[in-house]
């Protein structure tokens, strides 16, 4: 793919182009960063930012302005944060990639955008992760990938400063045995949803792929004897088998309503795109307890931690103890590349911290190459801890045990926690001991 030229290029063509080398390099996300005398444009992938193209102040207006159309936004408004999305069509083919109109874009009125944007943009009041086949009779034997593309812009004292985050994406949604498990970690997992009631939590900071979790738990649970729901907030991933939902308070479509709405869909499997608040966790632990399953993520550090946050949410500890099978705690490192490895010899500090030498075990990083951009990085890979609700664990819980008594119960019961899991992952060669010491 040619690289994009902002300078002799239309602001609608820089960024269709722009788009597509993202998605080309597997980027999450698309920072368009105003500063004093020009636009940077930076890619998210495998979860650091890299500098990809500037633009002159010049252009600036015409690009942020180009994607709040297509976001449908107010191009008059510049000083306050707007959001919004659009689809962006992923082509089957490079060979497809400027002849594709869709007769969904035409029946919408909307043929001017998409010619202007040669076929590949078509903004929709509604999100789709699939394509109707009608839609494509007699254009393509193939249907492109619909991509939902989620716009957050915020005002800054250089100008508008615009985020797009790609989702939907196809590297993003992972069987259950993809996710990097190794296979007593994905054995308790699986053993943890296959009862028929009570939660599973996903936890761990911002960025770690909980989501991606819960929805590869969901695609364990498929069947077409269960009835799976859920309530995201947004929906991130798009799939047909789900009967998903997508909150809108400014509607009346809140996650109370919701909740209490959902049981009389008759759920088997209930998935809560995240427990925010002491309410979002009492309707969660509600649904758990009179006999159905129900996923979802919470923002605590560790597995123990996750028990300590809903304490501080004043949920009673036997609610907690009764209501909860497992919760699983996740990391991302990135994964060494597999075009380019070299043995090296890590620095001795980071050997001794995770207890380790070099005389008995061999070390492997990436030595750079074109496959990895010359980082020695490719993807990324999860690191797990995983703690299993056991009735000792629970009578701890239930009579106020600290928070340190529980981790050395756990630990000491045989829970592999995030460090050993990550340590264990080095030993195989699939990521550095540098990179797991940004996470444990």
């Amino acid at each position: 793919m040619p690289t994009p030229d902002p300078k002799t290029m239309s602001a609608e063509d820089f960024i269709t182009e722009v788009f597509d080398l993202a998605i080309k390099e597997r980027a999450s996300d698309v920072h368009f960063e105003a500063q004093t005398n020009s636009m940077r444009i930076r890619f998210r992938i495998d979860g650091l930012l890299e500098d990809r193209f500037t633009l002159p102040t010049t252009q600036l207006e015409s690009v942020v302005n180009s994607i709040k159309v297509l976001a449908n936004l107010d191009i008059t408004v510049h000083e306050v944060p707007q959001d919004g999305h659009f689809e962006f069509y992923q082509l089957p083919s490079s060979s497809e990639s400027k002849n594709i109109v869709s007769e969904k874009a035409v029946s919408s009125s909307l043929l001017t955008l998409g010619e202007r944007f040669k076929g590949i943009f078509s903004k929709s009041g509604t999100t789709s992760g699939s394509v109707d086949a009608s839609a494509q009779t007699g254009l393509s034997k193939k249907a492109p990938r619909v991509l939902d593309v989620r716009i957050s812009i915020y005002p800054s004292i250089n100008g508008e400063s615009l985020v797009a985050r790609i989702l939907n994406r196809p590297d993003a949604l992972l069987s259950l045995s993809d996710l990097g498990m190794m296979p007593d970690t994905l054995a308790t997992v699986k053993k943890l949803i296959a009862r028929d009631s009570g939660m599973v939590l996903v936890t761990g900071p911002a960025g770690s792929g909980k989501t991606t979790v819960l929805y590869s738990l969901l695609q364990e649970l498929k069947s077409k004897e269960k009835n799976i729901m859920t309530i995201e907030d947004p929906v991130e991933f798009h799939l047909e088998w789900l009967r998903q939902s997508e909150l809108k308070p400014e509607r009346g479509f809140t996650f109370s309503r919701a909740m209490r709405s959902i049981l009389r869909q008759d759920p088997d499997v209930i998935m809560v795109g995240e427990i925010r608040d002491q309410e979002a966790a009492e309707h969660a632990i509600s649904v758990s307890l009179i006999g159905r399953i129900v996923g979802s993520t919470v923002h605590s550090n560790s597995t123990v931690g996750t028990i300590a946050r809903f304490i501080d949410m004043n949920i009673e500890r036997s609610m907690i103890a009764y209501a909860i099978n497992g919760i699983i705690s996740r990391r991302l490192v990135r994964r060494i590349c597999q075009s380019c490895p070299v043995e090296y010899e890590p620095e001795p500090a980071q050997l001794s911290y995770f207890g380790l030498t070099s005389d008995s075990q061999k070390f492997f990083k990436g030595k750079g190459c074109a496959d990895c951009r010359d980082t020695g990085y490719k993807s990324r890979i999860g690191i797990f801890e995983v703690l299993e609700f056991e009735s000792e664990l629970r009578s701890l819980i239930v009579a106020k045990a600290p928070m340190s008594e529980l981790e050395a119960f756990t630990i000491s019961h045989g829970m592999k926690t995030l460090k050993q899991d990550a340590v264990e992952k080095v030993l195989l060669g699939l990521t550095t001991l540098e990179e797991i010491s940004k996470i444990v």
